[in-house]
């Protein structure tokens, strides 16, 4: 059985595109992309921004640009569909450019062209607190999107700019996936029936979601797989196979949001309390540090434990492939249509 196991597993490794719907990589970026070679990936939706202004991200991408430019013999910067692809065949990690919260775009929507013209591809409406687009996920009231959000999705869509709303209200996400002609995606959060989080989601949006032909990716955080925290590599399996039974297989892929790059003092605000960014965490969403991920998938180099979870757990070669990249790779091309401006 094992290595029936271990020679579908290289089989998979081999053939499917591996992405992961979101990571932040703070330091040693440098090394960090190699492990993320070595672990087996071929994309990854990278976070710039949480919640910063229009100036702090422009550093931010300026930065990026420079690490790309210095390793541009294992990375690409995945402006279309087709250098994801590029990137499988040439052994190389497709890093797809995302901002956690529209908050770069302040009150100007030309700005997301000028963003798409710089490489980003993936904007999600809120991190967290309300913003000029709408109601994060953490605000004491709910009033979902402004008149200036329905004017952000619309334009969205123009541009192919792909919509996340991972980090938002429901009812910012339900009107979102309402306004939206095009797929979207809920790049790192878990069923709300299987962990009751704020930054979970309740069925309800999970099918909406499926309708609208969009992806969740499947969170590795462990007080959003498990109530207590106590999380394994079974319980993020588990959130897999809850959403395939609501909506199927289509509609799920893995945004881990781990980086063995990160310190406590990333998650500090300059006033000392625990938060990212300029958004303080409440402390009744997120525990102390340090936050535990589940140790079979607490790395980029533990990718593989995810595709002998789900070869364990019953799942086909292609219902796999689906999961751990091909979701996205469906959502990104329909939605980049792989043209410029």
């Amino acid at each position: 059985m094992e290595k029936e196991i271990e020679t579908r597993l290289r089989d998979l490794q081999q053939r499917g595109i591996h992405i992961d719907g979101t990571m932040v990589i703070l330091r040693d970026s440098e090394e960090y992309m190699h492990r993320i070679l070595q672990g087996g990936l071929t994309g990854i939706v990278l976070t710039l921004v949480a919640n910063e202004n229009f100036l702090t991200t422009i550093r931010n991408i300026c930065e990026w640009f420079e690490r790309l430019e210095r390793l541009k013999e294992i990375s690409i910067l995945a402006e279309k569909a087709s250098d994801i692809e590029l990137a499988k065949r040439e052994g190389k990690v497709a890093v797809i450019f995302a901002f956690q919260s529209g908050s770069p775009i302040e009150d100007n929507l030309h700005l997301l062209s000028i963003f798409k013209k710089l490489g980003v591809r993936v904007i999600s409406m809120t991190y967290n607190e309300r913003n000029l687009i709408g109601d994060g996920c953490a605000e004491r009231t709910e009033c979902g999107l402004s008149d200036f959000g329905v004017e952000v999705v619309q334009e969205m869509n123009r541009l192919g700019l792909l919509i996340d709303l991972s980090h938002c209200g429901e009812r910012t996400i339900l009107e979102t996936i309402q306004f939206s002609k095009q797929p979207i995606l809920i790049s790192h959060s878990n069923p709300k029936s299987l962990c009751d989080h704020p930054r979970n989601v309740s069925d309800e949006i999970i099918k909406a979601l499926a309708q609208k032909g969009g992806v969740i990716g499947i969170n590795a955080f462990p007080g959003f797989l498990k109530k207590d925290g106590k999380a394994t590599l079974e319980d993020l399996l588990d959130h897999i196979d809850y959403v395939i039974k609501l909506v199927g297989v289509n509609h799920v892929g893995i945004g881990l949001d781990i980086s063995e790059t990160r310190i406590k003092e990333d998650y500090m605000t300059k006033d000392g309390q625990l938060g990212f960014g300029k958004t303080k965490y409440k402390p009744e969403m997120y525990p102390p540090w340090p936050w535990i991920y589940p140790t079979e998938i607490d790395s980029v180099l533990k990718w593989t434990n995810l595709l002998r979870g789900l070869i364990r757990r019953g799942k086909t070669d292609e219902e796999i492939l689906k999961i751990v990249g091909g979701n996205y790779l469906r959502v990104f091309k329909e939605v980049w249509k792989d043209q410029g401006l």
